[in-house]
């Protein structure tokens, strides 16, 4: 399975999206989504625009196999578009000192290991 179908497959999933939902969605046959999602099919510029678009992604993050450390990263701002508890998290953090930041993460992993 190439890159862009597992990413493809990911992005979907997220969505909680079924492949007919996602080509209605696009103006795309189940079939086409069904096909990049295997591998059969490798999608046209135009195609990866219009998902880029859809799942507000870079067109690169649909078709090039991360880092290790740009993977983290994707991962982290998946998680802040998908998750409005995440978004409310980070802009309530993004102006705090890091010492806020330090004694946050300290509660939150309190809380966790209850």
């Amino acid at each position: 399975m190439s890159h862009f179908s597992a990413k493809l497959i990911q992005l979907r999933k997220a969505r909680g999206l079924s492949q007919q939902q996602l080509s209605q969605a696009l103006g795309l046959s189940r079939s086409a989504i069904g096909m990049y999602e295997t591998g059969k099919r490798e999608p046209e510029i135009e195609v990866l625009q219009l998902l880029s678009d859809f799942f507000n992604v870079d067109m690169n993050t649909l078709v090039s196999p991360p880092s290790e450390e740009t993977g983290e990263l994707n991962a982290l701002l998946e998680t802040l578009r998908n998750r409005e508890d995440m978004r409310m998290l980070f802009k309530l953090a993004k102006d705090a000192t890091p010492e806020d930041v330090l004694r946050a993460v300290e509660i939150i992993e309190a809380l966790h290991n209850d």
